[in-house]
Order: C-alpha cells, then sequence, then structure tokens
C-alpha cells in the first residue's frame, strides 16, 4: 500500500489552514478548561469583528498600511479562536463565506 494514498492532502491538515496550530503555546491555550476557553473564543471572535471593521474603515480612507495591520489582526484573531473550539467536521467548509469586502 502506497502511504502517500493513506496521508490527508496538505491543504487539507489543520496545521496548514490554521498555522497558529504549530505555535507550542497554542497546546497551553487548548488545555485551557472548556468555560475559559468558550469565554476566549468569545472575546476572540469580538476582537475579529471589530478588527475587520477597523480595516475595512482604513481601506476606505486609504489607510492601507492599518488596514493591511488591522486585517492580520482579524486573522489571527479567528485562527486562535477556532483552534480553541471544539473539532467538527467540515469545519472549514464554511469559512469562506465569512469572508469578505475590499481586502481580499
Amino acid at each position: 500500500m502506497n502511504a502517500a494514498v493513506d496521508q490527508v492532502a496538505r491543504s487539507l491538515r489543520p496545521d496548514v489552514r490554521n498555522p497558529m496550530l504549530r505555535l507550542p503555546g497554542m497546546l497551553k491555550l487548548q488545555r485551557l478548561p472548556a468555560p475559559v476557553k468558550e469565554a476566549l473564543v468569545t472575546v476572540l471572535m469580538d476582537i475579529r469583528k471589530d478588527a475587520h471593521a477597523n480595516a475595512e474603515k482604513c481601506w476606505r480612507k486609504h489607510k492601507s498600511p492599518m488596514a493591511a495591520y488591522w486585517k492580520v489582526v482579524a486573522v489571527y484573531a479567528g485562527h486562535i479562536a477556532r483552534a480553541l473550539r471544539p473539532r467538527q467536521v467540515g469545519l472549514f467548509k464554511s469559512e469562506g463565506s465569512q469572508h469578505g469586502g475590499s481586502l481580499k
């Protein structure tokens, strides 16, 4: 049997989809009690939403360096929040629909 057949395609690996999973500190966060993780996910998703709004506002004002900064903050917050959620089958299928706006 071919070993390559048994492996998941690289693009489908969780650590490729979410590079934050490669950081040793993420293991510490994932070991937190469920209620603490739930609170963190809520706060991080709020940060993601606010940072995305800031990015759009900066983009409209032609302040591209700050738009890029806020876009990165939004991405990191979302990646960390998703890494703390319980694993779900098909987790990444609907994520593409959450992204929008002019900064793609």
